[in-house]
């Protein structure tokens, strides 16, 4: 083979990769600790969701679903973990540290389902900018909860965002309404109707906290007026305690 023939073979093998887009494998910034029934990942690099097992990775842009049978637990390098009730989807929009496990911001964007986050302190002085601006944050698409070291539930169904506060404090607001904040307290709930509603005013205690097995209101207003254990309505957010940096009662 002549050396000019030899050129073109090689030039031919490089193209096609030359034109390819340069996708960089993306950081892990947790890791899948509990897994049960069906659960799949859809990494921003990949054009399919494949399934998850316990001990996979999760990075920035994954979209996790749980299926009908399916449950979840997502623990960061912060200690901060979530936990995800079957026919739950999530995206990981940021997480990003300061050093190797000092949280400088986290969003976890809930397009469908319930959530359980218990949220580690921050160790160092890296504090939220305003109100709205909380260094973790869960979102729907209809509201923003924020909080500051926490223990709560979020959903996000037939267009009704709920937040219930079990330990700690935090807030919600419509990112439509953003003038209009609400505070939440541990044993309190809010919940925002619609896209262009504001915020309810919150719902008092049912009982003092802790209140993982006391009572308190789950149903928004206009639903069915009872107060039913948290235990028996989210069962499925309740897993065996895990060894966090917070306990879990």
């Amino acid at each position: 083979m002549s050396m000019i023939k030899r050129y073109a073979v090689l030039l031919a093998a490089m193209f096609p990769a030359l034109l390819a887009p340069h996708f960089a494998v993306a950081e892990p910034v947790g890791t899948f600790t509990r897994i049960e029934g069906s659960v799949d990942v859809l990494r921003q690099t990949e054009t399919a969701a494949v399934p998850v097992q316990t001990g996979d990775p999760v990075s920035k842009g994954d979209a996790v679903r749980t299926k009908g049978d399916g449950k979840a637990e997502i623990t960061f390098r912060d200690a901060t973990s979530i936990r995800l009730a079957p026919e739950t989807r999530i995206t990981i929009d940021e997480y990003s540290y300061q050093g190797d496990s000092v949280r400088v911001l986290g969003l976890i964007n809930l397009l469908r389902g319930r959530v359980r986050a218990v949220v580690a302190k921050v160790k160092t002085a890296v504090m939220p900018l305003s109100l709205t601006n909380g260094n973790f944050s869960m979102k729907t698409p209809t509201a923003v909860a924020g909080v500051r070291g926490t223990d709560f539930i979020v959903y996000y169904e037939q267009g009704i965002t709920g937040v219930i506060f079990i330990e700690g404090e935090g807030f919600l607001y419509n990112p439509l309404r953003p003038d209009w904040v609400v505070n939440v307290n541990a044993g309190q709930s809010s919940f925002v109707m619609g896209e262009n509603e504001i915020p309810l005013d919150v719902q008092p205690p049912a009982a003092p906290a802790p209140l993982i097995t006391g009572e308190m209101p789950v149903e928004p207003p206009g639903g069915v007026s009872t107060l039913v254990p948290i235990t028996q309505a989210y069962p499925e957010l309740l897993p065996t305690p895990v060894h966090l940096t917070i306990t879990i009662p």
